[in-house]
């Protein structure tokens, strides 16, 4: 797995509840307001807020403060221009197509040149990159589901540290339980996948040993000398669930990983990945039978071996944090 990539997917007003959630705590008068978009891709992510926050007042000059990064060079120039497909489109409204774009080929859609200067883009890597100042709101999202345990701890402790206090932090809904480790972040709503930099400062801050959810890069199983146990067209429905799940459609990467226990019942990880989806829906009992069947398939294994279609990560590795994940639901014989 690469310790970083570009997103690269991501549409308008994607996960909508979390856009209304930041309108309303940014409902005041209070000023300078800053927001991030980190690992903006082709900034629909940021635009979408200035779009919200514009419908709802005027942006008066320098109240806020909107700024896109992105490691991936290319994807910050895409950014700049403002160019958008009708897929990026498809969350907007008609109402804010017709006020704030202009078609200017099929298919193709050019933002408001003044909605487009309202946001500063710039080149930053979340691991090395250099100190980003405090921020009232930071989206990152489906950004932490691909780095390594080490890489995504180091990540989320340092989007801590660039919020500002009482700041707000949105990350994907399958990455909702990978902050949770953290003693700066306070959840604010599992459902919104939305954490809150608590008001107290600590004197020293030790980075919790995180573990990835499913590992979004595509499978490359070798069959002849295949690196992983497991079958492997079980396995092969673990990437299909990836793309849905990075293209914001949970219901057919629900399904995929159904399809994956259809054809191999032992297979962990799609068990312990809907318990995940299962979760950001707000079905709490179905995320409990799977993080169980979890536990129970990791007491039978040897506890230094390898989960089948989960590179890199130990059968005691997983047994620890899905114990951890049900404990926080109120389980307490794990």
């Amino acid at each position: 797995m690469n310790r970083l990539r570009s997103v690269g997917e991501t549409h308008f007003f994607r996960h909508p509840a979390q856009f209304d959630h930041m309108a309303k705590v940014l409902g005041g008068d209070r000023s300078p307001v800053r927001i991030w978009s980190a690992g903006c891709a082709n900034g629909a992510e940021i635009y979408s807020a200035v779009l919200l926050l514009a419908q709802r007042r005027p942006l008066e000059r320098g109240r806020f403060t909107f700024t896109g990064s992105d490691f991936n060079a290319d994807a910050i120039e895409g950014a700049r221009q403002g160019r958008f497909s009708s897929w990026h489109m498809r969350g907007c409204s008609e109402r804010l197509r017709e006020q704030y774009f202009r078609q200017v080929d099929e298919g193709v859609w050019q933002l408001d040149r003044d909605v487009v200067e309202q946001v500063h883009f710039f080149c930053h890597d979340l691991l090395e990159g250099s100190e980003i100042e405090p921020q009232d709101v930071i989206f990152c999202r489906n950004v932490l589901i691909y780095m390594d345990p080490a890489s995504m701890a180091r990540v989320v402790d340092r989007l801590f540290h660039w919020l500002a206090p009482e700041g707000i932090l949105y990350l994907g809904y399958s990455e909702a339980v990978l902050a949770g480790e953290h003693p700066g972040l306070q959840l604010i709503d599992s459902s919104l996948a939305a954490y809150r930099r608590k008001s107290f400062e600590l004197t020293t801050l030790p980075v919790p040993v995180l573990l990835p959810p499913v590992p979004l890069e595509p499978l490359r199983l070798n069959p002849l000398r295949p690196r992983l146990a497991g079958r492997p067209e079980a396995l092969a429905f673990l990437e299909e669930a990836a793309h849905f799940v990075n293209n914001d459609q949970p219901r057919q990467a629900s399904r995929s990983l159904k399809k994956s226990l259809y054809l191999d019942p032992s297979l962990a990880v799609s068990h312990y990945q809907l318990g995940l989806l299962e979760l950001g829906e707000q079905r709490v009992e179905q995320a409990r039978r799977h993080w169980r069947n979890v536990i129970t398939l990791a007491r039978r294994q040897a506890p230094t071996d390898t989960v089948p279609g989960w590179d890199g990560c130990t059968w005691d590795q997983l047994l620890q944090w899905t114990s951890k994940q049900l404990k926080r639901l109120g389980e307490t014989d794990v």
